[in-house]
């Protein structure tokens, strides 16, 4: 796998950067976004083991950090594993499932993620962090939306542009211990791009190993699973994708790939808490309700440049544009 150029690495340490170097005490604001988009109702049994000096009090975790969760009622511990190496030593022969949440949020919508999915499939789950809340929305929306989504609409891969950051090299580094029992890969928004890019290097990182084929098992086994970002992942995984975008979800479409078919949620937004803090576009997208849905449960539609519009408008202008002059 080729190193990484020296622009490559300055654009991933930029961003992290900017984000950590105002992390503390800051980020005690930042939860905002986490409870907009976030089920964090769903964690209310564990949030004293989250935050153990307050909500309001500032947090440690950081980017690329792990939290495990267990279903409700399963009274079981939160786990938190500030190293990889840590997390794999602890629970790699036993995790089932990883997810990455999105843009704006941070320790605690990650969590709610975790909860969600691990309450859909009753077992234990482990959360990448992948920032922190609403501190870093600036920074991801600049470099990782457009680095992971908009520019892949204009032809370019982000493989080729971006370098890993943390919360995707501790993903990579997960996927390459090959974990046993390892089935599931859920992401929301940025957390989808993110994943898609993970797979992306992980397929890399590969050619580099005596033996490929070792990891055919895990990559015949893994189901990845998009809310609110429609991606286009490297075709050695594609047989077991499924990806939902909600009816009214503007900012899915705004970093989905262009032509790729995704299960739409009717009348749903971009949003997974059934009680945001703001009014927010559409219904939320009920986890667990669409992870345990059949194939075919929920409409096929295409990420389409014009999201929303009227097909008959839709078409007009496709044709306008074909017969536009060069």
């Amino acid at each position: 796998m080729p190193m990484p150029t020296l622009f490559e690495k300055g654009w991933a340490s930029y961003l992290d950067a900017l984000t950590a170097l105002s992390q503390q005490p800051l980020n005690v604001s930042y939860r905002y976004w986490d409870r907009v988009f976030y089920d964090v109702g769903s964690v209310r049994d564990i949030e004293s083991a989250l935050f153990p000096r307050g909500i309001q009090s500032p947090f440690p975790y950081r980017e690329g950090e792990i939290l495990v969760v267990s279903p409700h009622g399963a009274e079981k511990k939160l786990r938190y594993y500030p190293q990889t190496q840590q997390f794999l030593d602890k629970e790699s022969q036993d995790i089932r499932a990883i997810v990455v949440a999105g843009v704006g949020s941070s320790a605690y919508g990650t969590v709610a993620l975790a909860r969600n999915v691990a309450d859909s499939y009753n077992f234990d789950v482990a959360g990448i962090v992948a920032g922190y809340g609403g501190l870093d929305l600036p920074t991801e929306a600049s470099g990782g939306w457009f680095a992971l989504g908009l520019q892949e609409r204009i032809g370019f891969r982000y493989t080729d542009i971006v370098a890993p950051t943390a919360d995707v090299k501790t993903l990579i580094d997960i996927l390459l211990t090959n974990p046993p029992r390892l089935e599931y890969l859920v992401g929301h928004s940025k957390g989808s791009l993110l994943i898609d890019f993970a797979l992306e290097q992980f397929v890399e990182e590969l050619q580099e190993v005596p033996d490929p084929s070792h990891y055919d098992r895990l990559i015949d086994r893994l189901n990845i699973a998009t809310f609110g970002a429609v991606v286009s992942p490297h075709e050695r995984f594609r047989k077991n994708v499924r990806q939902f975008m909600g009816q009214s979800d503007y900012l899915g479409w705004l970093n989905s790939h262009l032509g790729i078919t995704y299960e739409e949620v009717p009348g749903a937004g971009h949003h997974l808490n059934p009680n945001p803090s703001i009014p927010m576009s559409g219904t939320p997208v009920n986890v667990s309700e669409v992870l345990r849905s059949k194939p075919g449960a929920f409409p096929e539609k295409k990420v389409s440049p014009w999201f929303g519009a009227p097909p008959a408008l839709s078409e007009g202008v496709r044709r306008l544009t074909e017969i536009a002059p060069g």
